[in-house]
Formats: C-alpha cells, structure tokens, sequence
C-alpha cells in the first residue's frame, strides 16, 4: 500500500497547468510545443510503469463485473468527443483497491478510480462525472502543458522521483517533496484551479452528449463538500479527493450553472441496477463486516433486490455458501442474465465443490458477455484447477485472439504450457509478456532458454528467433543507439 500516496503526490504535483477557458467538446488543437516536454510514447511508458507497479503491490482491483463496469462507463464517455488530443491510444480505466475517495490521470491515458469513490457515489452520473473529469486532463493535455510552463530545473528532480518510484530504489524522501515544491505555491494553486475548472467545464459538456445527468458533477461535489465540514479536516476519507481536486463553493456553483445552461438529462431508469450491484458488491469485498453492511444496505430504503444480493455476497465471504446460495438461485430466477447473479451462482457452486455445475455456468457468462475477459480469464483458471488442459489451451488462444496486448494472457498461456510438458513454448510466452509490457532486458533470457529448449522444432525456433531479434532492437531503441523514425 506504501508507493500510492507517492504516485498521487507526482500526478498532483505535474496536472497543475495554466490553461484558458474553450469552447466544451470540440477540443482544441493545442499544437505541437504541449506535447512537446512530455512525447506520446513517452507518456505510455510512464502510465504503464505506474500502472503495473499499482498491480505488484496489489492495489489494482480486477473484478469480472466492476473492472469492465468502469471502462463500459469511460467508453461511453470517450464516444461523444471527437478531438481527444494527445489521446489518440486507446484508455485504460482502472479501480484502485483503496477506500479513500479519489481518483487520478496518469500519463497515457490510464485513469484510477478509488473504490471507495465508487462506493461514495450515489448514482452512476455521479461517478460518470469524475471520469469524465480525468478523461478532461489527459485531453486537455494538462500534464505535458504543465511540463511545458514549469521550470525547466524543476523537471529532472520530478523525474528522479518518479524513477524512485517505479524502479523501487528507496523512499521518496521529505526533503525531495520539499524541493520538488520549492516553487510559488500561490501560483501552483493558481494553475491547480484553473486546469481544474476547464475540466470541469468540458466533462459537464461530456456527460451531457454522453446521457449521463450534467448535474451529476454539482451534486457529487456539494455532498463531498458538506462531509468535510460536517466531520471536519480529521476525517480524510473524502479530504483526500478535494485537495487533489480542490471544490471551493464557486467551483461547485460554476458546475450548477453549467449544467443548468443545457438541457437535463434524467438519471438511468430504476430497473438499470448494474451501477448499485457493482458498487455494493465493491463496498461488500472491501469490508471486514460484511453482514454489518449488508443490514445497512437493507435497512437505508434500497431496492430489496440489491439488499438480497447484498447479503448474498456477505453470507459468501462468511463463508455461509447454502444460505446464500439459495438467495443465488432466486436471484437468477428474477433476472438469469444478470451478470452478477450468474457470476455469484457460479462462485458459490464452485466453492461447494459443485465444479462441473459452477463452470457450465461461468461458461453461459462467457458466451452472454464474450468482451469481459476477465471473466474468460476465471473460466481459464477453473479449467486450469480441473486439468483440463486442451479446453484450457483453446480459452487462452481464444482470448489472444480478442486481447493480443494483454501480458496477463500470456502468462496464463505459460502456465498452460508449463503444465502440458511443453517448457520452450512456456518460456516463450512469458517472454512475450514481459516484451508486451516494455521489458526487452528481462524478456530475452526467457527466449534463449526457449531457444535451447527448442532445438528440432524448426518452426518454434525461428519464432523464438525473431523474438530475439526484436528483443535486441528494442533494447538499442531504449538505449538511444537507435533513432525510431517519428
């Protein structure tokens, strides 16, 4: 849990740029001196550093529903601006295992949404509204215009921080941060504003082309803004999201006017619950009382259906599985295709030694929702505890197919290898996944021990080969022996 309160220190200490008021939506051609301190691929690798550093230390949350939930959310966002910037990579939408409210941009578009700023939203515009106000960031450009109007002895100590971080070579000491925030802090609090009203102002205009309510944004931050004085500054769970995003009561009317300047959009009819059975499932995972919780939720006047598989998923993590089972089955009843209710029959089936069942099942979820490969990912691992090698090595080939950039994948496919006898086509893939993921120097031992294991195979060599080849080239790219064309 330590690098986190690091990270969010660095993302708050670069999104803190002097910009001007635009037009919402259409987004301006910012030029090429914005992007200039900060290059796309560049950018990508920071992100993906960060990211895959969250995810060593275990604060990246991979739910089957609630991860594809927040991209669905994010998507639906992204497909109503038709200029992103410099964002022209697809986004990566993530939910950090964390219980503070907040959420963060980091560079190449990967956006962290806090669990417990889900948990803290009442309704899915509220939660729209602050990932459309991360996505205003990273298209607005703020980090590298930030880059570009700081000054310039300022930047290879952010650098030194970062590096710190993502390589794990000590704590990123007091008197780094001091030094790193030796400039005027009035004119870092000016910029902080200023980047933070423009995305404001276009994720207002972005949830409104989106069918998400614009009003979401005002309510979110006027409740987040009572909490605070109502348990005052020594209750930080919601302290945290407004000092990184401070909300100042003209910033909260300037959102009501906003939103109030275009048409209102009404809320997600009550019978869409996806939002409500995402963020109880995250607050049910996340506590230490499960069946606490789950009596709050019944008793606070929510729809009796989301109580019940409230405490479901309780009775589940108490490891009560035939009482909650049977809440399972009459879940499915009502509604069989709902994702969640599938995914906590078959859980609970699988638990109860009911395996045959409990992957027909996950089997039926996979085929309702053939884009969620975390989903296809547990399918895998189930049929990996079964020894049910063939089946296994088909699924993972198959998820290739649809996520050919994803390392995770690969890794499933070593361990499918691994298990079948077949050592060089395992070393293989976990070479590509650590290729995938932009680490050419750990990768290649990986192909020359494929290599050597490979010896007679005259089609799995020259694979492993080239793999070698373009090893050996992205290292001298990284190293600056070679100069990639733009």
């Amino acid at each position: 849990m330590r690098p986190l309160p690091h990270i969010l220190f660095i993302t708050t200490l670069l999104f803190t740029s002097v910009v001007e008021g635009r037009d919402p939506l259409v987004l301006p051609d910012l030029g090429e001196s914005s992007t200039a301190a900060l290059p796309q691929q560049e950018a990508k690798k920071i992100g993906a550093a960060i990211y895959r550093q969250l995810q060593q230390e275990g604060l990246v949350v991979d739910d089957p529903v609630a991860t594809p939930y927040i991209h669905a959310v994010g998507s639906r966002l992204l497909a109503t601006i038709p200029n992103r910037g410099q964002s022209d990579h697809p986004f990566h939408f993530f939910i950090v295992a964390d219980d503070q409210i907040n959420a963060f941009a980091l560079p190449g578009g990967y956006i962290g949404i806090h669990r417990g700023l889900i948990i803290a939203t009442q309704n899915v515009d509220e939660l729209a509204s602050v990932v459309a106000h991360e996505i205003a960031h990273i298209t607005q450009n703020h980090l590298p215009r930030r880059i570009d109007a700081a000054n310039r002895s300022q930047l290879p100590l952010t650098v030194a921080i970062i590096a710190a971080i993502l390589t794990g070579q000590g704590a990123v000491t007091e008197a780094a941060i001091a030094s790193a925030l030796a400039t005027s802090q009035e004119q870092q609090l000016q910029f902080s504003r200023a980047h933070e009203r423009e995305a404001d102002s276009i994720g207002i205009e972005t949830l409104h082309a989106s069918g998400y309510n614009p009003r979401g944004m005002a309510e979110f931050f006027q409740r987040l803004a009572s909490h605070s004085r109502l348990y005052g500054r020594d209750d930080d769970s919601a302290l945290d999201f407004l000092q990184t995003h401070p909300v100042t009561t003209d910033r909260i009317a300037d959102a009501e006017s906003r939103a109030q300047q275009i048409a209102a959009v009404p809320a997600l009819p009550p019978s869409d619950n996806r939002f409500l059975l995402v963020k109880t499932g995250l607050e049910i995972a996340a506590s230490t009382t499960p069946l606490r919780v789950a009596e709050r939720i019944a008793l606070s006047g929510n729809d009796p259906i989301i109580a019940s598989y409230a405490r479901a998923e309780a009775l589940l993590k108490e490891e009560k599985f035939a009482p909650a089972l049977i809440i399972a089955v009459q879940l499915r009843e009502r509604d069989p295709h709902e994702l969640c209710y599938l995914l906590l029959h078959a859980r609970l089936l699988h638990l109860q030694g009911e395996r045959k069942e409990a992957l027909e099942i996950l089997q039926e979820g996979t085929l309702l929702y053939p884009h969620y490969r975390l989903l296809g990912q547990l399918e895998l691992l189930w049929l990996l505890e079964d020894q049910q090698l063939e089946e296994a090595r088909r699924k993972v080939h198959h998820l290739l197919r649809q996520f050919p950039q994803e390392p995770a994948l690969f890794r499933h496919l070593a361990r499918v290898e691994t298990l079948s006898a077949h050592p060089a086509a395992a070393n293989l893939a976990t070479g590509d996944a650590f290729l995938l993921e932009d680490r050419p120097e750990t990768a290649r031992p990986y192909y020359l021990r494929a290599l050597d294991q490979a010896e007679g195979d005259f089609y799995l060599s020259s694979r492993i080969e080239a793999k070698i080849q373009l090893t050996d080239l992205t290292r001298k790219i990284k190293g600056g022996a070679i100069t990639p064309e733009p």
